[in-house]
């Protein structure tokens, strides 16, 4: 069996106490759970390419990066390559995605590599 080899670019948009997520609906892994900002790619990428994925994605100018990091995880059939940037933004309007306070996300039902991430880097 070929593994696929995958890489999720999360951007954790922080903004006071608040960050950025939504509901995977797509029918792929983990629909119905919550999620950041998510870009898909097809091969790894440096900070600077990704956030140039980002601000030309979603139309944004100023961010600012204030973690990096990357993780693998391995299901049956995909290997997929997270990484996640933490970026400090201005609060503003994203379509198909709404702000809550970092305090709720207990309330939200994430994949596991997320709820890890959650758990270390958004306390």
């Amino acid at each position: 069996i070929k593994v696929k080899k995958r890489w999720f670019n999360y951007f954790i948009l922080k903004h006071k106490d608040q960050v950025v997520i939504h509901q995977r609906i797509r029918k792929d892994i983990w629909q119905q759970l919550f999620e950041f900002i998510l870009i898909e790619t097809d091969k790894n990428f440096s900070q600077k390419g990704l956030i140039h994925l980002f601000k030309k994605q979603y139309d944004i100018e100023n961010c600012k990066v204030i973690h990096f990091s990357s993780l693998k995880q391995k299901l049956t059939h995909q290997l997929i390559q997270f990484n996640f940037l933490e970026i400090e933004l201005n609060k503003t309007e994203i379509p198909g995605f709404f702000w809550i306070k970092i305090s709720e996300l207990n309330k939200y039902a994430f994949p596991k590599s997320l709820q890890e991430f959650v758990a270390i880097h958004l306390k």
